[in-house]
């Protein structure tokens, strides 16, 4: 289900260039791969454009003189553009994590910026959309307010205060700027789902991290293990599966790490987690088509390795492809334990307060805001319909 296929010649020509990083001789076989297809370069330039991967294939194909010289162009320019934002993003890191660091707060590093210190060791190798920092659940108020301080705000609203906190993994506050949006991404739990909110255990994460240099600031990181969790539930949960950066990224951390890997604790703790289906698709892929060093026994454990039904039931809800809102209210309804919890998360979000339902649809005087419960309501039943319609 993953979303590039194998016969796709110029996804395996992109995947031939992103092995360069590993494998010198790698780009020799693109190169002749690239002649014996007759490749479409401006489909080569539109796939890895849209999949931010314009920065770090200028960065391995800059020498090669067999390469379009107008599409190196476009991606140095790419290239020199993500330095600049990604160096303005580490600046922010630094500035945050030393507020952070004067208030007691400790936090971790993930995605693109830990990626950055960790592995890429480049600030225009990979492109960041936002900061992602985890916190401990305690510590979210006060995260927040130190972050909005500097002058972000969240880009969502609640329907009622404390609903992220209680049923979502993560707040988004964003800071807009002359060239570029600063966006920080707080969570306190790794997956946007009710179900492994309750059932992730993330002391175990904070249990493995290590520290790197990310930019101007020494932070805490993931180790090996726990990052690859991530990142393979990440790409699949969350992606449902699609994106060669995050696959390219899982690649990395494996090649980087190698034999510091213990592939048997991965594996445990994937079983354990109820993420033993994200790791079975994405680890296959990578060991095959980027020809990362994962052992052959640990491939031949991993594909024995059983998925409760429970798992598989949320594994297919979480990627189904296009979900509408309506059916995500019933996969998050369904992944809740206990009927008290979620009839409270259903009240809420059928009856917003007010106020949400005031700036959410533009009442025009606040005695009208009850005739907009039945309109929210006729939105999200039509919603529904026309989801399950589609499936």
């Amino acid at each position: 289900m993953l979303a590039a296929p194998a016969d796709d010649p110029v996804t395996h020509f992109l995947i031939l260039c992103l092995r360069g990083r590993f494998d010198t001789g790698a780009l020799d076989e693109a190169r002749d791969w690239a002649v014996a297809q007759e490749l479409d370069w401006r489909a080569i330039d539109d796939l890895a454009t849209r999949a931010s991967l314009a920065p770090i294939l200028y960065a391995l194909l800059r020498k090669q003189t067999w390469f379009p010289a107008d599409i190196l162009q476009r991606w140095h320019r790419a290239y020199l553009t993500t330095a600049l934002i990604n160096t303005l993003s580490l600046l922010e890191l630094a500035r945050i994590g030393d507020a952070f660091g004067e208030a007691g707060i400790p936090f971790i590093t993930l995605k693109g910026a830990a990626l950055l210190g960790q592995v890429y060791k480049n600030v225009a190798l990979r492109p960041m959309a936002d900061l992602d920092l985890l916190v401990h659940r305690e510590h979210m108020a006060q995260a927040s307010g130190i972050i909005q301080a500097m002058g972000y705000a969240p880009n969502h609203e609640e329907e009622h205060p404390g609903m992220f906190l209680a049923y979502e993994n993560e707040i988004a506050l964003q800071r807009p700027g002359t060239r570029h949006t600063m966006i920080v991404e707080l969570h306190w739990s790794l997956i946007d789902s009710p179900y492994y909110q309750e059932r992730l255990p993330m002391a175990w994460f904070w249990k493995t991290v290590i520290s790197e240099r990310v930019g101007e600031l020494t932070t805490l990181i993931l180790g090996p293990e726990a990052t690859l969790l991530h990142l393979t539930a990440h790409l699949m949960l969350h992606h449902q599966g699609k994106g060669l950066r995050w696959l390219h990224d899982i690649a990395e951390v494996i090649c980087h790490f190698d034999a510091a890997i213990d592939w048997d604790l991965l594996l445990k703790q994937a079983s354990d987690f109820r993420l033993t289906l994200p790791v079975q698709q994405a680890l296959p892929v990578v060991a095959t088509r980027w020809r990362a060093p994962v052992p052959t026994a640990a491939l031949e454990a991993l594909a024995r390795l059983e998925a409760s039904p429970e798992e598989q039931r949320i594994f297919a809800q979480m990627t189904r492809a296009n979900a509408s809102p309506g059916r995500r209210l019933l996969r998050d309804l369904s992944g809740m334990s206990g009927r008290r919890r979620r009839m409270r998360f259903l009240w809420l979000k059928l009856f917003p307060s007010p106020a949400y339902m005031q700036r959410r649809y533009g009442v025009s005087h606040p005695g009208l805001t009850l005739f907009y419960y039945p309109y929210r309501w006729l939105q999200g039943l039509t919603d529904l319909f026309r989801g399950g319609k589609h499936e």
